[in-house]
């Protein structure tokens, strides 16, 4: 269901804006992404809370050795029907 931790250990960067919808913001976090070397990272995505049928929340944790980091994450829907992160924001 969610490709994200198989693309980032093996580096494919060039792939990862197909996964999120293109703002502003998203061009920004993944640029931001490309400046690391993420094949160390485990993502652990939480269940997923459907808002509408178009919409959906859920929380993504970021591990980094013994260090953790938690986001929430907005999925939406794109125009080719798939499923694509709309919004990341840093849980406090």
């Amino acid at each position: 269901l969610f490709p994200y931790t198989t693309l980032f250990r093996s580096n494919e960067y060039d792939k990862l804006e197909n996964f999120f919808l293109p703002t502003l913001k998203n061009k920004y976090v993944v640029k931001q992404l490309k400046q690391y070397n993420l094949s160390n990272l485990t993502l652990v995505f939480s269940e997923i809370d459907v808002i509408s049928k178009d919409k959906a929340k859920g929380t993504m944790v970021v591990n980094y050795g013994s260090e953790s980091n938690y986001f929430k994450i907005t999925w939406k829907i794109s125009n080719d029907g798939s499923w694509k992160i709309a919004d990341v924001v840093e849980k406090k």
